[in-house]
């Protein structure tokens, strides 16, 4: 049986949603719409929804109302558009609905108590409150099918998410945000971020076989052998670690910061996590890496925003520091680079129409960097990026809160392109001339030899 869904995500993240519903959830008939995501899936796959890494809550659709009826919402009184709402909740899909609710929340109550949550936006309903909507909705729903209302102790929700296109309706599967991830002991980047900033640098998962074709648990592959990942200012190490669930396998995760007090918050969130046999961290400085040239496949890096963390005065010292940095330890494209698509890209159906395409694996041939800073500080770091040899690929941008900030996708001009400055890089210098080695045997090393990571009791 195929159902309807939607859910919601942090702003600018709605296509990574849309890509992640699609390639794990067989969704189809996806529409994006700001914050919000609507696709259908099988039944069989609400455990997978409930895993999902891009949003914040999930629900299933018990109601809707198509674009010709909402866009007459200002021609109408408040009770004649709630009437229209309500009556979009017929008995089949009402009793579908909580079906899926059942299985998604194992709620066994015959008559749970609820309550209604609604949001409004857009022009054509400007008219109504949402308190208003979820007021006669919910006596609407409470007198056709005969579940109380309790506004502080209640066992489900109903969602009413009214816009100058649709009206969706449907019963939340998901409390709690799933953004807030319990594993983590101590919270650092917002997850869904983390998990899309990992998706742009191109580590990409692939889609697993059905649950259909056997009873065993559904494991992930993905195309990420031997991949070094770098977060050169990993802090509490949010970024690692979703980078380790979008694709870990094989993959090799290194994280470095400066302050002992993040590193500890770091150690503790991968010792959680279970994941010390990948995530390896170490103290250094981002403008100074201890690492081979041409050895890094991936960087993700939240860098300073010049608010919480630094200045925008030191930004502009700092960000050409970081660059040339990066380009240095990131693998260069060849001379004559041969003809790939690159992992970071996201479909363009994805960004603008309601069909997604069908998921294609890609592998990393050279080396790319995710990299998060504000809105403010996007033009110094395009010419950062631009002194110091690499190229500006694509921009996202996306809401944090009330911040607008910005990803930046970018990667290394050709090794004939490169700054001459980055030959001669004293780290870089160093290194190599201390191991007179090429990059092949510094991949193959064993990291856990290179960057051993702490335990709690020890001090970074």
């Amino acid at each position: 049986m195929l159902i309807r869904c939607g859910v919601t995500t942090n702003c600018g993240v709605e296509k990574f949603a849309a890509q992640e519903a699609h390639v794990f959830l067989q969704g189809k008939d996806v529409n994006i719409s700001q914050g919000f995501v609507m696709f259908t899936c099988p039944e069989t796959k609400i455990e997978d929804i409930l895993s999902m890494r891009t949003i914040e809550r999930a629900y299933v659709e018990i109601g809707f109302v198509g674009a010709d009826a909402a866009g007459q919402f200002k021609d109408k009184a408040l009770d004649e558009c709630c009437s229209t709402i309500s009556d979009c909740v017929t008995e089949d899909s009402w009793e579908q609905g909580v079906l899926v609710w059942r299985e998604a929340t194992k709620c066994e109550l015959k008559s749970p108590d609820f309550r209604v949550s609604c949001k409004r936006m857009g022009g054509k309903s400007k008219h109504m409150k949402s308190p208003d909507i979820g007021k006669n909705v919910g006596i609407a729903i409470r007198k056709h099918f005969g579940w109380n209302v309790n506004l502080n102790d209640y066992e489900a929700e109903v969602y009413i998410r009214v816009t100058d296109e649709f009206v969706f309706v449907g019963l939340t599967l998901t409390p709690e945000r799933l953004t807030d991830r319990k594993d983590q002991l101590i919270e650092g980047l917002r997850g869904s971020v983390a998990f899309a900033m990992a998706m742009l640098a191109g580590i990409l998962p692939q889609a697993t076989p059905d649950r259909e074709e056997g009873d065993q648990k559904k494991a992930s592959s993905f195309s990420n052998g031997g991949l070094v990942v770098l977060d050169p200012m990993c802090g509490k190490g949010a970024l690692l670690l979703e980078a380790h669930r979008c694709g870990g396998g094989n993959a090799i995760f290194l994280g470095s910061d400066t302050s002992n007090a993040q590193l500890r918050s770091a150690v503790h969130n991968v010792v959680t996590t279970h994941t010390s046999s990948h995530i390896q961290l170490m103290k250094s400085d981002a403008t100074n890496l201890p690492l081979f040239d041409n050895f890094v496949d991936v960087i993700i890096c939240d860098l300073p925003f010049g608010k919480k963390f630094g200045s925008i005065h030191n930004n502009k010292t700092l960000y050409p520091k970081l660059m040339a940095e990066f380009c240095r330890v990131l693998k260069k494209p060849p001379s004559h680079p041969t003809n790939t698509s690159s992992p970071s890209s996201i479909s363009p159906s994805i960004r603008s129409s309601t069909t997604v395409p069908s998921s294609t694996t890609t592998t990393c041939l050279y080396g790319r960097a995710a990299l998060l800073t504000s809105k403010k500080m996007v033009q110094l770091l395009e010419s950062a990026c631009k002194r110091g040899g690499l190229k500006v690929e694509s921009q996202h941008k996306l809401k944090l809160g009330n911040l607008d900030t910005c990803i930046l996708v970018v990667a290394p001009l050709d090794s004939n392109s490169v700054p001459v400055a980055r030959e001669n890089s004293s780290m870089g210098k160093r290194h190599n001339d201390r191991h007179q080695q090429d990059n092949a045997s510094a991949r193959t090393t064993n990291p856990t030899k290179i960057h051993k990571t702490t335990t709690p009791q020890q001090d970074v």
